[in-house]
């Protein structure tokens, strides 16, 4: 697999505890192929900022970044509200898992070049997604909705939030939400009626088919072909005739997601969001790749010379890298 190309920040304002902190989240997705050049200071050819924006130092990037219309994305700690284009805001202090998580997902968003235009098609789905991964706990909420915790270690999700609030919040942008650090010691307790207590994959089941787009997560990809191991728990979820008319296909044979598609007559989006959350849960298996078309003459064009190999070659390297450009 292609190693990620690096990506290049800048940390502005931060405090001593907090440059130890990232640096910290930084060895960490080392490790899972990413490099990082820090410059240590805001420069303009960064990809993303890392901004204390309660020091003064990172009041003063953000009123020039603002200032300039600036393109670079923002993730500004600070204990008050901070609003902007590309600006993903966290609460101060936070924790090495919260930041780790975030930077996770921008890291790989960046590297497939996602960030364009202005603004982010990282939602709460992603970061639910990237917590079960990593184990995190974190309290999100949207705007003055009450909070949502989540304990990925215990595999729950706790809210008071009533229907209509939990589907805005799931459905949420990142840069719309507000992120805190929740100890696992300090999580609520949930009384019975208090709070309604879900499983984390229930959740990010719901997440995943609310996320809009018809683009994959960037762990797959249109080439690959997928088997449902497990139904989905239809009995503890909003239930559409489209997602038991994909679960039903998919439990049958593996497919990729255009044959899904054509088999079943659903919309690509539909498919799509289907086949991300089903992964996100482990309810889906990536059996294999698609075989590229091979044509029909091709033992005698590989008789004839190694440029014909050559080209072939080519060709399917091209395909390969653009089923993989999202966003």
């Amino acid at each position: 697999m292609k190693k990620p190309p690096s990506v290049i920040i800048s940390s502005v304002g931060l405090l001593d505890d907090e440059l130890v902190l990232l640096n910290s989240a930084l060895a960490s997705l080392e490790k899972k192929g990413f490099s990082y050049r820090d410059t240590g200071q805001r420069r303009e050819d960064a990809q993303l900022l890392v901004i204390n924006g309660d020091t003064l130092a990172g009041r003063e990037a953000l009123v020039q970044c603002y200032g300039e219309a600036n393109q670079q994305i923002k993730l500004v700690l600070s204990r008050h509200v901070i609003e902007g284009p590309n600006t993903i805001w966290l609460i101060r202090p936070l924790s090495l898992d919260v930041l780790t998580s975030v930077l996770l997902r921008l890291s790989k968003d960046i590297s497939k070049g996602i960030f364009t235009q202005g603004r982010s098609g990282i939602t709460t789905f992603h970061l639910l997604f990237e917590a079960k991964q990593t184990g995190s706990t974190m309290a999100l909420n949207l705007d003055d909705s009450p909070l949502l915790y989540v304990n990925a270690i215990g595999n729950l999700v706790a809210t008071e939030c009533d229907d209509e609030q939990l589907i805005a919040l799931l459905a949420a942008n990142l840069s719309s939400l507000t992120i805190q650090e929740v100890l696992i010691t300090d999580m609520p307790a949930v009384s019975a009626g208090a709070m309604k207590v879900v499983s984390l994959d229930n959740m990010l089941w719901q997440a995943g088919l609310l996320w809009d787009s018809a683009e994959l997560l960037n762990e797959l990809h249109v080439e690959q072909v997928f088997k449902l191991k497990e139904w989905p728990n239809f009995s503890s979820n909003n239930v559409f005739p489209e997602h038991i008319q994909l679960a039903s296909a998919l439990s049958n044979q593996s497919l990729s997601l255009a044959k899904l598609q054509a088999l079943t007559g659903i919309s690509k989006k539909e498919v799509t969001c289907f086949i991300n959350a089903a992964y996100a849960v482990g309810l889906i298996d990536v059996v294999a790749e698609t075989p590229m078309p091979r044509p029909a003459n091709e033992a005698s064009l590989e008789s004839k010379s190694i440029k014909s190999l050559f080209s072939r070659f080519k060709e399917r390297v091209s395909r390969r890298s653009s089923s993989s450009l999202r966003q």
